[in-house]
This record gives structure tokens, C-alpha cells and sequence, in this order.
């Protein structure tokens, strides 16, 4: 299967995030699922990061 990761998703996946349910971690963890981040998600992350919005461990 192939996800494509909203910006929110990516950022609770590096972070551990309860946010993200159990059953989304287990299938972007699978190793026979393919996942895709946007342009616009890294995009946004920098923006975050730049703001200052991120935990700094992240990324």
C-alpha cells in the first residue's frame, strides 16, 4: 500500500505522538507499505522549524 503523510502525521510520527492512532503508526511502520511526504509537508515543516514551532529534537 502506498500513504501519502499529511505535514501532522509526519511530525507526530518522528515525535511519538499519541495523536497519531495506533493503527496509522503500525501501517506507516510496515516495511511492505511504501510512504510519500509531499513537497508542501517539507515545505511546512520548515516553516515550522523556522518558526520556532517544533520540538527541536524533531528535526
Amino acid at each position: 500500500m502506498e500513504l501519502l503523510l499529511a505535514t501532522c502525521a509526519v511530525i507526530w510520527s518522528l515525535e511519538d505522538n499519541s495523536c497519531l492512532l495506533p493503527e496509522v503508526r503500525k501501517q506507516i511502520s510496515d516495511s511492505s507499505n511504501k510512504v510519500v511526504v509531499s513537497a508542501v509537508s517539507v515545505w511546512e515543516i520548515e516553516i515550522k522549524r523556522k518558526n520556532d514551532s517544533l520540538k527541536p529534537q524533531i528535526i
